[in-house]
């Protein structure tokens, strides 16, 4: 997409052969000019290839890993963003459609997978077709789809320096059971204290410093696809 013309064309490029596939996701190394591509639907499957392209040579190459290398399961739906030489993929649905909120981080230069595990306290609940973006040290996730009935309205954001989750934005149509603890946290304080926590959580632990423009800037709604 030319945004001077704002014209379409289509790029023949080199390298690997890419296959068709959907519910993926990419982001961009806007410094190393790279296009970074994982998972979604590819021949009727869930995948967990990785692709990288490179727009200065137009290049195509598929990441080849060591077979007992660590790297995420096949799944769509997913959402990643990119940040200091690393993608991070979040959630999505795995080969039997079940949710996910796990983390895993791509390292573009060392070419390897690393599952990333938050300090303890909230995290995401599990979650497909939603929204996430970088902003001020924080991996940011919005919305989705939690069940075929039920799409999400909350807020997320994983610190990469305090390595943990910290809810911006809750869904007050969200069960408190729903909401997911690492180890470490009873179900008596899970049930007893969560409003509490969340709370505690916004005020005193967000490392946004900007959390006035944050505040103005949070979507009223979102048009996320049913998956």
């Amino acid at each position: 997409m030319n945004l001077r013309t704002f014209t379409w064309s289509i790029q023949k490029s080199r390298g690997d052969t890419v296959k068709p596939r959907d519910e993926h996701s990419a982001c961009v190394d806007d410094e190393n000019s790279l296009m970074i591509i994982f998972g979604g639907f590819c021949e009727g499957e869930r995948t967990n290839e990785t692709i990288v392209y490179n727009m200065k040579h137009n290049m195509w190459q598929t990441v080849k890993l060591p077979e007992k290398a660590k790297r995420p399961c096949a799944r769509s739906g997913h959402g990643s963003a990119y940040h200091n030489g690393v993608m991070y993929v979040f959630g999505g649905k795995d080969q039997d459609s079940n949710k996910l909120n796990d983390l895993w981080a791509f390292n573009v230069k060392g070419i390897y997978w690393e599952k990333i595990e938050p300090e303890e306290g909230l995290v995401p609940c599990v979650r497909s077709g939603f929204t996430t973006s970088v902003f001020d040290g924080c991996f940011i996730v919005f919305g989705g789809i939690l069940e075929v009935t039920k799409e999400l309205n909350d807020i997320w954001a994983f610190s990469f320096k305090q390595n943990r989750w910290i809810l911006v934005q809750d869904d007050p149509a969200i069960s408190p059971r729903t909401i997911a603890y690492r180890k470490g946290t009873s179900a008596k304080e899970t049930q007893g204290s969560i409003n509490t926590k969340k709370q505690e959580t916004i005020q005193a632990e967000t490392p946004l410093k900007h959390e006035q423009s944050m505040e103005s800037a949070r979507p009223k709604s979102a048009n996320v696809r049913k998956s």
